[in-house]
């Protein structure tokens, strides 16, 4: 657009200087005039012609002027517009600046929600493997503790059962002592009875 302004402007400025030389044309044709007859007729009419195309230079001139004052305005509300437009692209690139920085920060939050996704699967992962292991320890136990309950009940009768027969045994035992302490009693009453008539013996015979 300023270049199209600028050509018509250098239009302008040829057609002035064209219209100043047609009207020095003019002046100097009427003075001629004034001082000579002798082509007056060829005058006239170059005068005529002259005029004609003064007036016609002159509103070709005007229509430019106003052409240019038209291109003038054009160019300012151009200018106003193309100003409101480079803000509005500053605004956007800002815009655009800030959704990038907002894009950049959610996509390193998605990348470490994804580690920890990964991270969290790979736990899951490990601790089945863990409770798997300890479900199999703890059949493998509770195997080995009915085992242990069996063996133990079974040991638990044996030694209910000795310890009747312990019992017994004392028992027994006790019996016998009993019996031993009455024969040893018995045994001391004889030896007794025995040194008695022993000593009544002695006495006799002496």
């Amino acid at each position: 657009m300023e270049s199209q302004l600028y050509k018509l402007k250098e239009t302008i400025n040829i057609l002035e200087n064209e219209l100043n030389k047609y009207k020095l044309f003019y002046f100097r044709n009427n003075n001629i005039n004034n001082s000579g007859q002798s082509n007056e007729e060829s005058h006239i009419i170059e005068l005529v012609d002259s005029k004609k195309l003064i007036k016609s230079l002159t509103n070709e001139n005007n229509i430019l002027k106003n052409k240019i004052k038209l291109q003038d305005k054009y160019l300012e509300e151009y200018k106003s517009n193309y100003k409101r437009v480079q803000e509005q692209i500053v605004q956007v690139q800002q815009q655009f600046e800030i959704q990038n920085e907002n894009f950049s920060i959610i996509s390193d939050q998605h990348h470490n929600l994804e580690n920890d996704k990964l991270y969290h699967l790979k736990t899951i992962l490990e601790l089945k493997t863990v409770v798997h292991q300890l479900t199999e320890e703890k059949v493998k136990m509770d195997r080995e503790k009915d085992l242990l309950e069996s063996k133990l009940s079974s040991f638990t009768k044996s030694i209910e059962s000795k310890d009747l027969e312990l019992k017994k045994y004392l028992k027994l035992m006790d019996n016998l002592k009993n019996d031993v302490i009455s024969l040893e009693n018995d045994k001391n009453d004889l030896i007794k009875e025995i040194e008695s008539n022993t000593n009544q013996l002695k006495k006799y015979f002496e």
